[in-house]
């Protein structure tokens, strides 16, 4: 009885020495490599550019941390333990992969470091790291990790076959702020290439209180047209907070369903939409005393499909930005998500070219060494019975050296190919890209002018203003490796696709995001491209009479109509028998708020 009292106040003390390690510290857990570990796990993806802006903490906080690779690794290794001890806490997602470099030539490229960089820590505290590495061999892979601030420390760990073994120290940042981990061969490695690994990492140090304290909902914003059954995109930012209840009502607010209660710092929940058709919908966010709620959307049986697919390769795969929900395609699926129809297969591949996404069957010329890729070419693309298609290939053909000649025989087919089914196609232009080979720049900039040539107005413009005079990258928008773009040349991106309208061949033509927090009066129209009805959706809409005109591309009235608007988010139905074209649709109320929306009929 006594030693059965001696270990439950044993166990007692050890809970409550946890709690209290867990109230007075945070904790970074950070995973490198492409196999993504789950919250509250950050994972750093891309081995040459890879950053995460701000670190989520173990409790769903973000930290205001950054890390960012600052010396690049050669790639990514997928032969770590799947089955690391658990003594460790580190999951498998984060152990089976790292990225590596190697001291001798591989694959033809020597990178004998490979490093990050921790920024915006605070110089007076000691944060403490926890460094994991593995892949399975029988030789000594022996890295070497410098981990550098207010001074630096050497830890040495054998990364062979390795399943428990974990490298520590403890570190002040430099007066900036930064702590950087660099690894590289340790004396022991006698691998043959004598690489070395950056599996994962823990840092922890002592517990911060939040400045401030703020919850903004980005999506939805009202206006959406969600089908049951399909995934609603629930977007926010948060500062300061650990957890976000989500909450929906379908009867505009009188009661309120649970959805799930998030970490904070995850900014996103993906929502399977229940069967509760209603026009009267919201959802809200909460943590603390914060409180968002959405304009009114729609839930629908409805469940039309308009798919759109992505051809590319890696910009379209999402390399460059710090994050791949910062990445313009990922970017564009939310934009398009105010109508869940509107599906984007994303097919795109690092280091494609046009041969790649060739039709399939396509003979390829002799002395081209690629081969179609039969699950990411555009016959893969129209089995998705798509509305549109886009081809993003921003210079690995200029890099292969292919002729500009050969590009556009390649994009004749593979728009042939999509024409003939019916769909729609466009096409970026080329990307600018840090050549150091004058004829490669040479084959871009004449690639420019033959497709805007060509193709009219099914070209994006993906070049001028990000390119400088010379064909490079302008810097404000270079991730770093000047190949790829940053988070704000992928904004850039995502505003040249939504200018062209390459909407207009799905579902639901979406309106520009409006803020939550401005009670600003707008009307939703959709769909459009319409065939004979169309819904205006009216939002905060000041009640009273209203007007309708419907105005040619010449200032002609086609067709005009008043109405009541009786409920400052209103839904009218109106078939105004339109003539094909691109029309004008002006609303006018009772006290001069105005709305103009183009049209496509």
């Amino acid at each position: 009885m006594l030693n059965t009292f001696r270990f439950s106040l044993l166990m007692l003390l050890l809970l409550c020495s946890q709690a209290s390690f867990a109230q007075s510290h945070d904790t970074l857990l950070i995973d490198f490599g492409d196999k993504l570990s789950a919250f509250p796990w950050n994972n750093v993806e891309d081995p040459i550019v890879g950053s995460v802006t701000n670190l989520i903490k173990s409790d769903g906080v973000l930290s205001g941390v950054k890390i960012a690779v600052n010396d690049p690794f050669n790639g990514i290794n997928h032969a770590g333990t799947q089955s690391p001890n658990s003594s460790i806490g580190f999951p498998s997602t984060a152990t089976e992969e790292s990225f590596f470099g190697n001291e001798y030539l591989f694959d033809s490229k020597i990178v004998p470091t490979g490093g990050v960089v921790l920024s915006n820590l605070t110089p007076s505290r000691t944060y403490s790291f926890s460094i994991f590495s593995s892949r399975f061999a029988s030789d000594n892979r022996e890295t070497q990790y410098i981990v550098a601030g207010e001074t630096s420390d050497t830890l040495y760990l054998n990364v062979s076959a390795n399943t428990s073994t974990v490298v520590t120290a403890e570190m002040k940042p430099n007066a900036a702020g930064n702590i950087t981990v660099t690894a590289s061969a340790g004396a022991n490695n006698n691998n043959t290439y004598h690489f070395f690994y950056l599996g994962s990492m823990k840092v922890v140090y002592e517990h911060e209180e939040p400045l401030e304290k703020s919850l903004t909902l980005n999506h939805p914003v009202g206006g959406e047209f969600w089908q049951v059954g399909r995934t609603g995109y629930i977007r926010w930012k948060s500062v300061g907070y650990g957890k976000v209840k989500i909450e929906y009502s379908q009867d505009n607010g009188q009661s309120w369903d649970w959805i799930a209660e998030e970490a904070a710092g995850l900014g996103k929940y993906d929502w399977v939409i229940p069967n509760t058709p209603s026009t009267n919908c919201l959802i809200r966010i909460s943590a603390g005393t914060d409180e968002q709620v959405s304009y009114t959307f729609e839930v629908t049986s409805n469940n039309e499909d308009c798919p759109i697919v992505i051809l590319g390769s890696s910009t379209a795969a999402g390399t460059g930005p710090s994050h791949l929900d910062s990445a313009w395609v990922n970017k564009y699926d939310l934009y398009l998500n105010k109508h869940t129809g509107n599906q984007v297969f994303n097919l795109a591949q690092g280091g494609y070219t046009t041969y790649h996404i060739l039709p399939t069957g396509t003979a390829i010329p002799s002395g081209v060494n690629v081969v179609i890729d039969q699950d990411k070419n555009v016959t893969k693309a129209l089995s998705y019975n798509p509305k549109a298609i886009i081809i993003n290939m921003p210079s690995n053909d200029a890099a292969y050296g292919f002729p500009v000649s050969a590009q556009l025989t390649n994009f004749d087919k593979i728009i042939d190919k999509a024409e003939n089914a019916g769909v729609e196609v466009w096409i970026c232009t080329p990307q600018p890209r840090n050549f150091n080979v004058p004829s490669k720049v040479a084959i871009q900039f004449e690639l420019l002018d033959s497709m805007m040539a060509r193709y009219g107005d099914k070209v994006i413009d993906f070049w001028n203003g990000i390119a400088d005079d010379s064909g490079f990258i302008k810097s404000e928008y270079n991730s770093g490796d000047g190949v790829h773009l940053n988070d704000k040349g992928h904004q850039l991106l995502l505003e040249r696709v939504k200018a062209v309208g390459t909407e207009s061949a799905l579902c639901l033509a979406p309106n520009a995001t409006r803020s939550v927090s401005a009670l600003k009066p707008s009307v939703v129209i959709y769909p459009n491209p319409s065939k004979e009805e169309i819904n205006l959706v009216f939002q905060n809409w000041p009640l009273g009479r209203t007007s309708i005109q419907i105005v040619n591309i010449y200032g002609q009235v086609l067709n005009e109509r008043e109405l009541h608007v009786f409920s400052a988010n209103q839904k009218v139905n109106w078939t105004p028998h339109l003539t094909k074209g691109v029309h004008f649709l002006s609303i006018m109320g009772e006290n001069g708020s105005k709305w103009v929306e183009k049209i496509v009929r």
